[in-house]
Parts: C-alpha cells; structure tokens; sequence
C-alpha cells in the first residue's frame, strides 16, 4: 500500500533499525495498519524502547499524500518475547483512535483494541449472534472477553442489563 511505502522510505531514511527477537536488539518491532470501514486508518508502530523517534520526516511524506492517516501511534514493547503490542502507548499524530460504525452505533476503536477486520461480515455474525440469542428486555446478558463492547452494547438494545468483562483497560475504555 502507499502507507507501507512511506514507512518503508522513512525507515530507509532516518536510519530506524529492525528488531532482532533472538537479541533483542533493534527499535522497529512491527508494523500495524488498522483501517475501517470509512477508510480511515490508523498507524501503529511497535518499539522496543520507551522514548519514541522522530515523526517529521514520515509525517511530511503522508499527511498530504495519505488524507485517510487519522493517527499515529507508537506502541512500547521493551519485553523479550514475541508479544506484538506493548502495555504503554505514545500518540504521535492525531487522536490515537478511529470510528467505527457497527449495527448503527458508533464505536471509538484504538490501538489496543480488538475489533473484527471483515466490516460487512462483522455485521453480518453480530446480528446473526443477537437474532439466535433472543434477547428479550427481561434478560440480563454477560458479554465475557467483550473487548469494546460491540455485542454487549449491541445487546443493550434489546436487554434489561448487559455485563461486559474484559481485561484489556484500553479496550473498556473504548466501550
């Protein structure tokens, strides 16, 4: 994609090394580009370090040629091992989260946040979930690994009560 083009470039250019797992030496760790289904996108970048580098030469090649770049965000992950995000994050650019618009709520999705990729598909399983479930507005639902309460929220439509559980702090705070 052209995104991953000027990543590469700015990596290329700034001189960003790569991580290296069996060292653990090397700043980038990961790449992740999370779009939704109005285009927008949001770009995540893992580090193995707490400091976060230089932006200006990667937000002069995007912020004009990419309009859709809503956020950038770096995620620390100075962890051995080969988790993907780290627990603490730095908004480089924008708000550090997008819009989503799921089952006709709105939804603020950020970095740490699970949310299926398939838009049209993830609508499609979530109204199917509620249309078996049968929720009636005596039901008290519990939403377990809830992430940022799409069906619990969904749920809330039609129940009496809906309980969501999710370890995950950024996510709840999403929901």
């Amino acid at each position: 994609s052209l995104l991953m083009s000027q990543v590469r470039s700015w990596i290329v250019h700034d001189g960003l090394s790569i991580y290296d797992e069996s060292g653990h030496t090397g700043l980038l760790r990961h790449i992740v580009v999370r779009t939704v289904s109005s285009g927008e996108m949001m770009l995540t970048i893992v580090i193995n370090s707490i400091e976060a580098p230089d932006i200006k030469n990667l937000l002069k090649r995007c912020t004009y040629v990419i309009p859709e770049l809503k956020s950038i965000v770096f995620s620390h992950n100075t962890e051995k091992g080969n988790v993907i995000l780290g627990s603490k994050e730095t908004v480089a650019y924008g708000s550090g989260y997008l819009k989503e618009r799921i089952c006709g709520l709105d939804f603020m999705v950020s970095a740490h946040s699970f949310m299926q990729v398939n838009h049209g598909g993830m609508e499609l399983l979530y109204s199917n979930v509620m249309k078996t479930a049968g929720i009636s507005d005596d039901d008290i639902v519990l939403d377990l690994f809830c992430g940022i309460g799409t069906m619990s929220l969904i749920a809330a439509k039609r129940a009496k009560r809906v309980y969501g559980i999710e370890i995950v702090e950024d996510a709840v705070k999403d929901a």
